[in-house]
């Protein structure tokens, strides 16, 4: 019932409420989640990238990464703060993350979205009823599972996770992370020092590549684009981590967290800032 008021009201504001797998047959283009393009590719795997050589890989290399990570922040920036109305995901995961012909990011699948009154504590930790147990394992906060409602710090905690898991390329379902290693853990854990060592080798160069920029280029230019893409990643994992903290009070807000993303991608690139009103089209 909630999921199609929802529905109906992201229509009425202008907003499209995205399907699980949605094709635009005019042009056939198909609209798949990060997930799926995971699993397509074998989680990324150089044999399946699209081109080699002198081209760059084309599959989701570091800044494809960083945009789908503001594309999510900005979606749930505009969903906690910008909706007459704040709205709960409750299950955000690389499945419901659906990517477009020009690989921007939507949030979909509003199933088990949740309103929340602006009136409500959103650090709140009032019990409530199973109908609030909802999301995926791995990725709900760890208070769901004892019956806390959900709140705007529970799609936070899911959004670290997923930043996490976007940039190491290790789900926190993985068979590595028991006795108490989580996601969140290991990758606290690397840094600084170690960033390189937990984040995804697909997006670091090879040697090959080393070779070519350094004969191509300006060898003290190439290290310094090595050393920035070393401060990115320990940036954007920091985000990550400050985001999946246990204590709801101790999170990183979805405002903060979107303000530093777009910071790093400028650092990085020099990318332009999005404005205010592109974080509805997200969604």
């Amino acid at each position: 019932m909630l999921s199609s008021l929802l529905f109906c009201w992201l229509r009425k504001r202008g907003v499209k409420a995205k399907p699980s797998l949605a094709f635009h047959l005019g042009n056939s283009i198909m609209m798949v989640s990060f997930h799926q393009l995971l699993k397509a590719t074998d989680g990324f795997a150089p044999a399946n990238l699209i081109g080699q050589g002198s081209f760059e890989p084309k599959i989701l290399n570091f800044i494809h990464r960083l945009n789908i990570a503001i594309d999510v922040a900005s979606a749930l920036d505009y969903l906690h703060h910008h909706c007459e109305v704040p709205v709960v995901h409750c299950d955000l995961k690389p499945s419901n993350i659906l990517l477009d012909h020009d690989m921007v990011a939507r949030v979909g699948d509003f199933g088990l979205a949740r309103f929340f009154p602006k009136s409500m504590n959103s650090l709140s930790g009032n019990s409530s009823s199973t109908h609030y147990l909802k999301g995926t394992i791995g990725y709900a906060p760890p208070e769901y599972g004892i019956g806390t409602e959900a709140t705007t710090s529970g799609d936070m905690y899911s959004f670290g996770i997923l930043l996490l898991e976007i940039f190491t390329r290790k789900r926190p379902t993985d068979d590595m992370f028991k006795d108490g290693l989580k996601l969140h853990l290991f990758s606290k854990m690397a840094l600084p020092d170690q960033v390189l060592e937990v984040v995804d080798p697909l997006l670091l160069p090879g040697d090959n590549e080393r070779q070519s920029a350094s004969s191509s280029r300006n060898p003290r230019r190439a290290n310094m684009e090595e050393t920035k893409m070393k401060e990115c990643l320990i940036s954007i994992l920091k985000v990550g981590i400050a985001c999946s903290v246990k204590s709801p009070t101790d999170q990183m807000d979805i405002v903060d967290a979107a303000r530093e993303l777009h910071f790093i991608r400028d650092k990085f690139v020099g990318t332009r800032i999005r404005t205010e009103r592109e974080r509805a089209n997200h969604l």
